[in-house]
């Protein structure tokens, strides 16, 4: 069998994994029942990611994931019956009983990929995608917080051979009520009250969704899905939400056009064959399991871990507020580290000096945990206009976010906050014109904000790049060459800024500085800049409009 199956699509020749071949199949067929039906799904995650960064699958992902509402999936069932294939079939907790887990999943019978966490099932573990309900959460603030409560507790309770979600450590003590209430009443009749009140009761009031992933809580505003937006993903249309980046900023965070580093791009260990049925490999492996053994491991782990989930919680935050305290005396007594030392570096030295607090301080265990590394404002205030002007506004915002949790920000960070704000909004513009110029506001609007935004902040590398954008988008004009000239002196190493400099100076007709300016775009981790780049090379130039 071959390692990759080509497809032809829009002239370029894209190359898809066996796995990933088999996934597209799987949402194809799901895509022709719905639209046959009228019923309404989205893809989600990665696979938006991919439809929106690379036209298609994240070149090293392995699944596929789509949502859609309860009614919608409850008539996706209904459908399947009659129009589903012979070797496919709908993977639930309810007709599964050794899927202890809340995700669904529409597989193919004839493949097999089995993961680590399927070790004991005997069904469902032929390839598949997974389908997320979107339940309603209700908007009344102590009923949400109940209802994550009880949600995080439902899926502990679903699973009993391994800890689903860290958040444990806060409903322990729910969890051990409906422990209890089991051992009264039976766990079926407490699984069953939980899951009418989580997902067939609807709340009296709801704004957002509660996603039903067993490992990740993830909450959507419910107007980012709205009206699907049809977007290229290997060569069909499929529907993605219609706020688009807007849902891929509230999953992955402003960082989301960038592919990340090769040691955290995300992949899933199974064992996988596309044309094997999972049956025959069970056939050979059960003898060789004590199931019964297993599962009562497992069932004695997972109390363990429950046990031992608040001391473990409160045991690391111990870890990270000394941690904290030590960064705090650093900063008292390195006098490199002093606000006088710090104003006289260059912005980019400056957050090389500071980047063992930022790494602290802005990582996640201390923003979810609320833990402050107290710094003068003053130092707080020149960290996050050296951010800013090295195009690190994401980093800025989560330190900023930070810094607002402990009170009312003086004036100086309140000025600092503005420049983010003006910066983020003119980044944004330009990433959501990408994917539809319908919906934002027209360049003429936006041309005197971005003007203004380069008078105040001069230099700032989010900036250089919106003012080449925004060239690129207009009328040839007299100051073009002369702009781009500017950004890359202002950042010649930076591989984004080359991208958008060289395609300025190949209209202007500079090709040979456009092409070296090219090949050291290449190398970046913009993931839209590098679809640019393919289509450069596949159709011999490249539009922008």
């Amino acid at each position: 069998m071959p390692s990759c199956h080509p497809r032809l699509c829009e002239k370029r020749l894209i190359f898809l994994t066996p796995l990933q071949f088999r996934m597209l199949e799987l949402v194809l067929e799901i895509d022709e029942i719905c639209k046959r039906h009228n019923i309404t799904y989205y893809l989600t995650g990665g696979s938006v990611l991919g439809a929106v960064r690379h036209k298609g699958f994240i070149p090293w992902d392995d699944d596929v994931d789509i949502m859609m509402t309860r009614d919608a999936f409850n008539q996706f069932c209904k459908v399947c019956e009659t129009e589903m294939r012979d070797d496919r079939e709908i993977i639930t907790m309810m007709n599964t009983p050794c899927h202890t887990k809340i995700t669904i999943k529409y597989m193919n019978k004839s493949t097999s990929q089995m993961f680590r966490s399927q070790v004991l099932d005997y069904t469902g573990c032929g390839i598949s995608l997974d389908i997320m309900i979107l339940d309603p959460l209700p908007a009344d603030p102590e009923a949400k917080e109940r209802h994550i409560a009880e949600w995080v507790v439902y899926n502990e309770l679903l699973t009993p051979f391994f800890m689903v979600n860290e958040r444990l450590w806060k409903y322990v003590d729910l969890y051990r009520h409906y422990e209890a209430e089991a051992k009264r009443i039976g766990k079926d009749k407490v699984m069953a009250d939980l899951y009418h009140r989580l997902f067939e009761a609807e709340p009296a009031e709801s704004n957002q969704y509660l996603y039903r992933w067993g490992q990740q809580l993830l909450i959507y505003d419910r107007d980012l899905m709205g009206t699907p937006r049809y977007m290229d993903f290997c060569g069909h249309s499929l529907p993605c939400p219609e706020k688009t980046v807007d849902f891929l900023r509230a999953t992955y965070g402003d960082n989301w056009i960038y592919l990340p580093d090769e040691q955290n791009r995300e992949t899933h260990t199974s064992n996988m064959h596309p044309d094997i049925a999972y049956c025959n490999w069970l056939r050979d492996i059960r003898p060789a399991i004590d199931s019964d053994k297993a599962l009562a491991d497992f069932v004695t782990r997972k109390e363990w871990n429950v046990q031992k989930a608040i001391p473990a919680h409160d045991m690391q935050v111990i870890g990270y507020t000394q941690n904290a305290l030590l960064t705090e005396l650093e900063f008292e007594s390195d006098p490199k580290l002093k606000y006088e030392a710090l104003a006289t570096l260059s912005a980019a030295e400056l957050l090389t000096r500071a980047d063992g607090y930022l790494r602290t301080q802005i990582s996640g265990p201390y923003l979810k945990n609320d833990i402050y590394v107290h710094i003068p404002d003053a130092t707080v205030a020149l960290i996050l206009r050296a951010l800013l002007k090295q195009g690190e506004f994401a980093r800025a915002g989560k330190l900023l976010a930070a810094r607002a949790k402990q009170g009312a920000l003086n004036e100086e960070l309140t000025a600092v906050n503005e420049a983010f704000l003006t910066i983020r909004s003119l980044v944004r513009y330009f990433e959501d014109r990408y994917v539809d110029e319908a919906d934002v506001e027209p360049l003429t609007e936006m041309a005197p904000k971005l003007e203004a935004a380069l008078a105040a902040y001069p230099d700032h590398l989010n900036l250089l790049r919106c003012e080449l954008q925004y060239a690129l988008l207009s009328d040839p004009a007299a100051g073009d060459e002369a702009a781009a000239r500017h950004a890359i002196a202002a950042f010649p190493t930076d591989t984004e800024l080359a991208y958008w400099a060289g395609a300025v100076l190949e209209r202007c007709g500079y090709t040979d500085e456009a092409a070296a300016l090219y090949e050291q775009a290449a190398a970046t981790a913009n993931g839209v800049i590098l679809m640019y780049l393919n289509d450069k090379d596949h159709k011999g130039g490249v539009n922008h409009d």
